[in-house]
């Protein structure tokens, strides 16, 4: 048995905060999940959606928040990061829109952030997640590139992660195409279809728990019906007005309501948070922020684009980007569906819930009055680890979760769960008693090559908590 080391991970944020709610949402989890990465970099930017100005005032009011709630946070988890540390890396992206800010002598506070957040001598790679346009970013490489010798830009772009939320100006396609071996989360595609619109969709994804999701009343069947931004009766939005928002401090009080729909921006993080599914290692993994593989797809909606940006010359990807890819799942109505999209809803409940219970701490002055995650061990190995272990063609693999545990003393729950999109095995393997801290993975003959099986131990708190373990069996 060996492990991979897992490792926080280094985060800057380019948000265009302001165009509508789901950033600032996006940006209340970030702010309770800020244990769990380091955030070097908090931007206001544009975006096809926001042009004219930025807007960092939104992204200080949030911090602010968090500050005012932070002694009750840090009772519950000692990591969590200084308010002040976190101003201090608030920035200002270009105003103009798309490739209209970028240039030379166009610099900005934000553009300079990335900058200095990739050449930290730090050896971890840096997340750049876009939640909108794409520019601050492009501002940042061509100053890079115009500057630096060509060995140091490339060293450069090999510490660059992106996550992006689509496309939402036309700087993003520059990148691509004029930097082909920067690493690349996108879904080229129109937004609903994206693997990212797992986490916020109601009624729009195959056999999704829409409980827990906020509606917007331009969503709602009701709309007509409706005069307030959102539709009080659905249950998701119930369930977010109870655990999110009200009662929950200052910081639960800046949740907005939705507009559109919730949360659109939180996926490009999600997969980050130190839960032991460790994305950041591969996407093709997948997590809570979905599951993606690197490609170069061969259809793309030109349309769209057209639609979007009549100025673009883009005519489809001229190189292989990590992108969409299918999960077969089952739905919350018991039906088995295979969607894009189903490798974020897959997760949303116990993100969700996972969510409720850290906002808990906000408000919660003694530990004791709260709940926590618990701690997934195999074969008595505490950690979050990716596990990795050797098998053979027909071999019976003992998988075990002793040494689990949880710090409130809750009575905890298994579930052993095989992954076949994560892997690359062609055969057909079960476990035997899936639901218990004991189980037993049949590796069928005639057959090599990757399993994943992922370990999901959850407690009985009042909102659930979960730790997982990945362990990959090589079978040869």
């Amino acid at each position: 048995m060996t492990l991979t080391e897992n490792i926080k991970q280094r985060l800057v944020v380019l948000t265009d905060i302001s165009n509508e709610p789901d950033d600032e949402q996006s940006l209340v989890r970030l702010l309770m999940y800020a244990t769990d990465v380091d955030i070097e970099g908090l931007v206001a930017t544009t975006s096809v959606h926001l042009k004219g100005g930025v807007r960092p005032d939104l992204i200080r009011r949030q911090i602010q928040a968090y500050g005012e709630i932070l002694p009750n946070l840090r009772v519950h988890h000692a990591a969590y990061p200084a308010a002040e540390d976190l101003d201090a890396v608030v920035g200002d992206g270009p105003t103009g829109q798309g490739m209209q800010g970028v240039g030379d002598d166009l610099d900005t506070s934000g553009s300079n952030l990335v900058i200095t957040s990739v050449d930290r001598d730090d050896p971890r790679p840096v997340w750049v997640t876009l939640w909108g346009g794409a520019n601050c970013l492009a501002q940042a490489l061509w100053t890079v590139r115009r500057t630096r010798a060509e060995s140091e830009v490339a060293a450069f772009v090999s510490k660059i992660r992106v996550y992006a939320i689509s496309d939402q100006d036309d700087a993003a396609m520059w990148i691509r195409e004029t930097f082909p071996d920067l690493f690349y989360v996108v879904s080229p595609k129109p937004y609903s279809q994206s693997t990212w619109y797992g986490v916020k969709g109601v009624g729009d994804v195959p056999g999704a728990d829409d409980s827990k999701i906020e509606l917007s009343s331009l969503r709602s069947p009701n709309k007509e019906n409706l005069t307030g931004l959102i539709d009080p009766d659905h249950p998701g939005t119930q369930w977010v007005i109870e655990h999110i928002r009200t009662g929950h401090g200052p910081l639960g009080a800046l949740y907005p309501e939705t507009k559109y729909a919730m949360e659109g921006d939180t996926p490009s993080y999600l997969g980050l948070i130190r839960n032991g599914l460790n994305f950041h290692e591969n996407p093709k993994y997948g997590g809570w922020g979905g599951r993606y593989e690197s490609y170069q797809p061969t259809e793309p909606d030109l349309e769209f684009y057209k639609r979007r940006y009549p100025d673009s010359v883009y005519k489809g990807e001229t190189r292989p980007i990590w992108t969409d890819v299918d999960d077969t799942y089952v739905g919350v109505d018991g039906g088995t569906y295979t969607d894009n999209r189903g490798t974020v809803v897959r997760w949303r409940g116990a993100f969700q819930e996972d969510f409720a219970a850290r906002m808990d701490w906000g408000i919660t002055e003694r530990f004791e009055d709260a709940n926590h995650n618990p701690v997934a061990a195999f074969r008595g190995q505490a950690g979050r680890e990716t596990i990795h272990l050797d098998a053979q063609p027909g071999e019976a693999v003992a998988l075990s979760a002793k040494g689990s545990s949880d710090p409130d003393g809750d009575v905890l729950d298994f579930y052993w769960m095989l992954y076949p999109e994560a892997g690359t095995f062609a055969g057909e393997p079960r476990i035997e008693g899936d639901d218990q801290e004991a189980a037993v993975l049949h590796v069928p003959t005639g057959a090599e090559g990757e399993i994943h099986v992922i370990l999901d131990v959850s407690d009985r708190g009042g909102h659930p908590m979960r730790a997982y373990r990945r362990i990959i069996v090589h079978v040869k």
